[in-house]
């Protein structure tokens, strides 16, 4: 398998571990009226995994691009660019998680100094903030970049050959 290959499904199967490790946070407000002790300490038991689950993946996903680059001598591209944490805007899907971030975040905080009530909807805005922030180190990093380029270069070639 290609390191191509290799990497685009490890960092999908990060935002799957992301997606899950943020759903966590919805299945919360069941706890209280099942009154279940096991399910609660399986709720974060579950968090913790697909943390770590995605964090590894997403590790898994760059050190294969970082490999890659470097067996291509194009290694000094991969310092170039700033990792997705403190990166913002680098394309369109990083710029609405950054958005949605920010915006779950302020809602979130307006909500807690008011007197809502409705704490489902507080628990949908802190899904919303952690798979966000999560995408947004995903979407705006330098993976998605590797992995972007390399499509459009295949595409680039493929209709270069269709021609001749």
């Amino acid at each position: 398998m290609s390191a191509y290959r290799r990497a685009k499904r490890r960092y999908l199967s990060a935002i799957v571990f992301y997606f899950l490790m943020a759903f966590t946070f919805l299945l919360m407000p069941l706890i209280p009226q099942l009154r279940s002790l096991v399910l609660s300490y399986t709720l974060g038991v579950c968090f913790w995994l697909f943390l770590a689950l995605g964090l590894l993946f997403s590790f898994l996903a760059s050190s294969t691009v970082k490999n890659a680059l470097w067996d291509t001598r194009r290694g000094k591209e991969w310092k170039q660019h700033p990792i997705g944490l403190i990166a913002f805007g680098k394309n369109l899907y990083g710029l609405i998680a950054d958005i949605l971030c920010l915006l779950s975040v302020i809602a979130a905080l307006i909500l807690t100094q008011t007197s809502y009530s409705n704490r489902f909807i507080m628990y949908v805005l802190i899904f919303l903030a952690a798979f966000s922030f999560a995408m947004h180190c995903m979407l705006n990093g330098r993976t998605l970049r590797y992995l972007a380029s390399i499509r459009t270069l295949r595409k680039v070639r493929k209709n270069s050959y269709e021609e001749h």
